[in-house]
């Protein structure tokens, strides 16, 4: 009776779960960029792998990182063990980063 219990709480809660991390993942890679308010002409790249690892680019400097998607959130996890939350808005990515603010990063379209 136990082990018919788990398995239904596999099938109604763990496995929907895993499907839909899998969909975010596949529709949340690409190549991102955002211009930050107030200083024209100062763009950051945002870059997610399919794998799971990206980088967060400026003029200044360039970020690796590794992230992961959860309900209309995605998480960048940084080397040193801190995590930045965004939220997922109908194709864009939004961060409040410490000390610039609400950064909204537009998907870039290939062609």
């Amino acid at each position: 009776m136990k082990r018919q219990v788990f398995l239904l709480f596999l099938i109604v809660c763990i496995f929907p779960a895993a499907l839909q991390g899998c969909a975010d993942t596949a529709t949340v890679t690409g190549e991102y960029a955002a211009e930050l308010d107030g200083q024209q002409g100062q763009r950051i790249g945002l870059q997610l792998e399919p794998d799971g690892q990206g980088s967060w680019a400026s003029e200044d400097e360039s970020i690796s990182f590794r992230w992961e998607s959860h309900a209309g959130q995605i998480w960048l996890h940084s080397k040193t063990g801190g995590i930045i939350e965004g939220r997922l808005l109908q194709g864009d990515i939004e961060f409040t980063v410490p000390g610039a603010g609400r950064v909204t990063f537009k998907k870039v379209l290939i062609r």
